[in-house]
């Protein structure tokens, strides 16, 4: 089953692309979500709960472990405001 992430080309994440200011795009990603985006953490949270992924295995191949235990909780970091976000 593969996990994916999705990013979708709009004016933002063109215009991060152009400026070579590609730190930001996982904050697009996290914004875009109404627009089908989708981070490969919530790919695998998504994968997880319907029983197609073990947790094990989703935190190794996670880009970032540490944040995909949060989610899994619940738990959603809000890059551009420095907060906490439960779902």
């Amino acid at each position: 089953m593969p996990a994916v992430e999705i990013l979708m080309n709009n004016p933002a994440v063109s215009s991060l692309i152009r400026e070579n200011n590609l730190k930001q795009l996982p904050t697009a990603i996290a914004s875009g979500q109404k627009e089908g985006m989708q981070s490969f953490n919530n790919s695998l949270v998504n994968l997880i709960k319907l029983n197609l992924v073990k947790k094990d295995d989703a935190l190794i191949y996670s880009d970032n472990p540490e944040e995909l235990k949060m989610n899994l909780q619940g738990i959603y970091l809000s890059k551009d405001r420095g907060g906490i976000l439960k779902k």
